[in-house]
């Protein structure tokens, strides 16, 4: 059965020099290869954080997606994200 997530990632792109465009396309294609559909993504800018563990990352650029995935996406998904060094912190949300 199918599902729908809402996916909020804080991306930090300060080292490896990759467009926010370029990260989002390959955050689509993690969705993809796990066999979800992207309905909805969006860059919701640089925002500061409110609390911040490492004074030279003070602000990251925020991006949302709506996601429609089967059940066990959560766990693989957080997986993958887990290695790509370009996701500082991400929320997978069950709507």
């Amino acid at each position: 059965m199918r599902k729908k997530y809402k996916v909020t990632f804080v991306l930090d792109n300060r080292e490896q020099g990759e467009s926010v465009e370029d990260i989002m396309g390959r955050i689509s294609g993690y969705v993809e290869f796990l066999g979800g559909a992207v309905e909805k993504s969006t860059n919701l800018g640089v925002l500061d954080f409110q609390r911040y563990t490492n004074r030279q990352f003070r602000a990251g650029t925020y991006v949302q997606y709506l996601v429609e995935a089967e059940g066990n996406f959560n766990a693989e998904f957080r997986n993958r994200l887990r290695l790509d060094k370009a996701i500082d912190r991400a929320l997978v949300e069950k709507i």
